[in-house]
């Protein structure tokens, strides 16, 4: 049985917390500092749930905030030891798109 079979302990985000995130999630195409106030706050709810310093590190990489994209990086490579298998996946795919961005530069 591989990796993307194994079932996480890991609690699930509060409901606040993932209320916030979502609203994020409305406003990221159309209205980035929006987006990212919205998961700023749902960190605030909830300082463990990932998804958010996900959220808001492709929006930094997108909107060229390199202050923000490190410290969220930095934050992010702090709780690497506690992320599931797809935070992994998804925490090496920021980190290739880091790379490959660099290359094209």
């Amino acid at each position: 049985m591989g990796e993307e079979n194994h079932v996480s302990t890991k609690r699930p985000p509060l409901f606040a917390a993932y209320a916030k995130y979502l609203d994020g999630l409305k406003y990221q195409k159309t209205d980035y500092l929006k987006a990212q106030g919205y998961y700023q706050e749902s960190l605030k709810e909830d300082s463990t749930f990932v998804a958010p310093l996900f959220a808001l590190a492709t929006s930094s990489i997108d909107n060229l905030q390199p202050a923000l994209r490190d410290s969220i990086m930095a934050t992010l490579q702090l709780m690497e030891s506690s992320f599931t298998s797809f935070e992994k996946k998804s925490w090496e795919n920021l980190k290739t798109r880091l790379a490959v961005d660099s290359i094209e530069k």
